[in-house]
């Protein structure tokens, strides 16, 4: 699920997608349909005698047609880009698919006519595009996919991607975040290692750190807000579960690690409103919130 930020306008809520990595015997298709949940519908008590409910408007399947083929995209992950224009009043909507699609799709429409509305829909990357995120001016647009590939996105002008460099590893890059402080710093995350990105020095990562082998499994990173350099790590391996705090300025070992769960942590989140609370969400929807 698809949040839309507190300063992106009145229209309060979310959008929500098939989730590439469900499965679902029941599916006819590769296809996924979008949805919006507004807040109000979230919160509202229900009726006496009514059992509460959250009734999404469906928009429809997410199908685009290219020069020789029409596809049907699942998507691994969508991300809401609050650039605000003449031609997007309510943002950017985008997304990374299974087929190593990205898509663009225009927020008002989306919103507020239940309408698909492709800005651009390309398939650059080599096979899934995992992960995507904004900076924090809200300018540029990262979409990860496989072979350690990133693809850096101008959000003004989305007619041809570039790459901020060569990657030091061919892994499949499993999430990419922006640094919400600096907006020329990003990091990506594959398996093994965790890389950092400096989009003002291209051609490659700046360093290497969380080299951890087979010993683990890394699946989500998430800055801390309003810090630079700081950042947790989780790894979903259930033989060797855990969680790891990097400041990146003394990168000889983790700040914290955490070995206190019993299966692999799935994704992490870090509360933009009290840095002293941090999310996990485990295999099999187990969510635990700690403070730290």
């Amino acid at each position: 699920m698809l949040w839309r930020e507190a300063n992106q306008g009145e229209d309060k809520g979310g959008i929500v997608a098939e989730y590439a990595h469900c499965f679902d015997p029941y599916a006819t298709n590769a296809e996924s349909h979008l949805e919006i949940v507004s807040l109000n519908s979230i919160l509202s008590k229900p009726a006496a005698g009514q059992e509460s409910s959250v009734r999404p408007s469906k928009f429809g399947g997410c199908h685009f047609y290219f020069k020789n083929f029409y596809s049907f995209s699942i998507f691994n992950e969508l991300s809401w880009a609050p650039l605000i224009s003449d031609a997007h009043p309510s943002g950017i909507v985008f997304g990374g698919t299974e087929n190593g699609t990205v898509v663009f799709f225009d927020a008002h429409k989306l919103v507020q006519s239940s309408t698909l509305s492709v800005i651009t829909a390309r398939r650059d990357h080599q096979g899934h595009v995992l992960s995507v995120d904004y900076s924090s001016d809200n300018k540029w647009a990262l979409s990860a996919g496989g072979a350690g590939q990133l693809l850096l996105w101008d959000l003004s002008n989305l007619a041809t991607p570039f790459s901020p460099g060569v990657p030091n590893f061919t892994d499949q890059v499993k999430r990419v975040r922006w640094n919400r402080v600096m907006s020329n710093i990003a990091v990506s995350v594959s398996a093994h290692r965790g890389s950092l990105w400096d989009m003002r020095r291209p051609g490659g990562p700046v360093l290497e750190f969380a080299e951890m082998g087979a010993g683990c499994d890394w699946a989500d990173v998430c800055w801390k807000p309003g810090d630079s350099s700081t950042l947790i790590l989780c790894s979903q391996l259930a033989l060797a579960p855990g969680i790891q705090q990097w400041d990146l300025r003394y990168l000889t070992a983790p700040v914290t690690e955490f070995h206190v769960h019993d299966r692999g942590v799935t994704a992490i989140d870090w509360s933009v409103f009290s840095a002293n609370i941090v999310s996990f969400h485990f295999l099999f929807c187990i969510l635990l919130i700690y403070q730290t």
